[in-house]
């Protein structure tokens, strides 16, 4: 009799394991990849939390998630039905991440318009060999990976930009850096932007500011736009202030809502002030002392706005100020731009003074190194001057495009 041959284990398929309440499957391959299969007939919409801290809300049949670390995981699967909501587990142990793939952070993502932004990444660890790709990958839905959209800009260790294109206008996008070695891809942190909208002066725009290092916190804002301002009238203004939560509903409007953010000459940052407390209460730069106009690169409106938005030029200001006749409170507030208030954050003691009596409003060109051109409308009704003032002041930004 001829001994029965088995194949050995080493081209034997992975096995197939179900989790104990029959739901779904689960196959563990290398490079801690494991395909999981949804098994669950009777629900309407799924949700996975894989037990490393990612998520995901894929109803597909069959997909792959990669552990990026050797260890112990406890995967679950939620599915929803009929108002009524099951469960199912697999407790997963993860051998097969060998060497390690790197470490890599996201960045922010600038320059958006209504089909193109720009992010990257910095890879801060190749891990256990070299790293061959790196780039951005993004989607409509959460945890984009190297399967949906994605940029190559090259390999190795350190910094990079990538240019995100091909975007839908006015659509939320998920988008996370990446970096391969041989033992498989990582995933930086996931950021959430916007696309502008198809826009016409005089139409809104929502605008996604996310908390980091130009917006204080993160909100949604619909800004009103209007053309046809006497002395520019070829630009397009925002009709609130940047950071605001909607146009001022006075001239002497109090209140931190109207008041949006304010920021110091030629800086990224920009502050939130709630009368008590500044946000971020990151340490105070008193004095400011360069020889520079606002560069582009640290310009809020552009980065917050999109590419073609920008700070007035304080010829700008001045032609505005000088057609519009603005003596006192009510030449800006009358205007179709409706100028308030908002105070502002003093360089000497970084604490807020003049909301609802006095505003003062950048332009993007530096008077001196100590100066620079602003507008202000300043002591409720008494006078309206466009001059300079400390760069270290934080004041408040309108934007404009050409």
């Amino acid at each position: 009799m001829i001994p029965s041959c088995k194949k050995s284990d080493s081209t034997d398929p992975p096995p197939v394991v179900k989790d104990p309440y029959g739901m779904f499957e689960y196959t563990k391959k290398a490079n801690g990849i494991v395909t999981f299969y949804n098994t669950s007939t009777d629900a309407t919409s799924y949700s996975w939390d894989f037990g490393d801290g990612q998520t995901s809300t894929t109803a597909v049949a069959s997909f792959d998630h990669q552990y990026l670390q050797n260890g112990a995981y406890h995967a679950t699967l939620t599915a929803y039905g009929n108002g009524k909501s099951s469960g199912a587990y697999a407790d997963l142990n993860i051998t097969s991440v060998v060497g390690g793939v790197p470490t890599v952070e996201t960045d922010s993502v600038t320059n958006i318009t209504q089909t193109t932004a720009t992010s990257g990444g910095n890879i801060t660890s190749e891990g256990g060999s070299a790293v061959t790709a790196r780039g951005v990958c993004w989607s409509m839905t959460q945890n984009p990976t190297i399967s949906d959209n994605k940029t190559n800009d090259g390999n190795g260790t350190g910094g990079f930009t990538s240019d995100i294109t091909g975007l839908a206008a006015n659509t939320p996008y998920y988008v996370r850096a990446y970096a391969t070695n041989s033992s498989g891809t990582a995933y930086g942190n996931q950021v959430i932007f916007r696309t502008l909208s198809a826009f016409t002066c005089g139409s809104s725009m929502t605008i996604d500011h996310v908390a980091g290092a130009i917006a204080p916190v993160a909100k949604t804002v619909n800004y009103g736009t209007v053309t046809n301002i006497p002395g520019e009238t070829s630009k397009c203004w925002i009709t609130s202030n940047l950071g605001a939560d909607h146009q001022a509903t006075s001239k002497d409007d109090a209140t931190e809502a109207s008041a949006g953010w304010y920021w110091q000459f030629n800086r990224k940052q920009g502050y939130k002030h709630d009368g008590t407390t500044r946000t971020p209460n990151t340490p105070w730069i008193s004095f400011i002392n360069e020889n520079s106009d606002w560069i582009l690169d640290s310009d809020p409106c552009r980065i917050e706005m999109g590419s073609n938005w920008r700070i007035p030029t304080y010829t700008e200001w001045y032609n505005v100020h000088l057609t519009g006749g603005w003596t006192n409170w009510n030449g800006p507030w009358n205007s179709a731009l409706k100028i308030h208030v908002a105070g502002h954050l003093d360089f000497s003691d970084e604490l807020l003074y003049g909301r609802g009596r006095s505003g003062y409003y950048w332009g993007s060109t530096q008077g001196d190194t100590y100066h620079a051109g602003w507008l202000v409308d300043i002591y409720k009704d008494e006078s309206c001057w466009v001059t300079q003032s400390f760069k270290g002041n934080a004041y408040s930004l309108r934007c404009l495009k050409d």
